[in-house]
């Protein structure tokens, strides 16, 4: 079944990024596993990327921009964000906030508090390694690590947007969200 079979309801596609998808199409059946699109703003690439997601079955985005990612998951709702951890609060020691958190950020949605300390700044990314897996231990007690739920909850997505800096971390730290294994 051809690549323009996989538009989503409601969309058309215009010329150049039938150009583009056929080019995709093309390129994948003779191999090639990695692309880029590059085109001007408003071009269409965030429905290039949704017809090729639904084409594959998954894709991994990387944008320049939260702004972007944000138009991805807003657009398409099975879209899920991959952020760093200074957007998610540290729920270390508050079992109570970590209940409220953990389930927001499984469908999808993140937020910071500002009178929370971030994951960025959490005790466990502060420690070495050894004393690092008593405090995960320890953290546990109080419910998942809101950054691992993220991460984990990426990587059962389809459609995983990650700006530029997160795309770096996982592909050097945890290949798997990115190859789907």
């Amino acid at each position: 079944m051809s690549i323009l079979n996989h538009v989503p309801k409601g969309y058309n596609l215009r010329d150049g990024q039938k150009t583009v998808l056929l080019a995709f199409e093309k390129a994948y059946q003779n191999g090639t596993r990695n692309f880029i699109v590059d085109a001007p703003v408003g071009s269409g690439k965030s429905l290039i990327c949704k017809v090729i997601q639904n084409y594959l079955g998954t894709a991994y985005i990387s944008v320049p921009k939260i702004s972007l990612q944000i138009q991805y998951v807003t657009e398409f709702k099975d879209a899920r964000k991959l952020i760093g951890r200074k957007h998610l609060p540290c729920t270390w020691q508050d079992a109570e906030l970590n209940q409220y958190v953990t389930p927001i950020i499984k469908k999808g949605h993140f937020f910071r508090i500002e009178e929370r300390a971030s994951c960025a700044g959490a005790i466990c990314t502060k420690k070495p390694a050894a004393k690092r897996k008593k405090i995960l231990e320890q953290c546990a007690e109080f419910g998942e690590c809101p950054y691992n739920v993220l991460i984990e909850t990426a990587s059962q997505s389809d459609m995983v947007v990650a700006n530029i800096h997160s795309f770096l971390a996982q592909t050097k730290w945890r290949p798997g969200i990115v190859t789907g294994k």
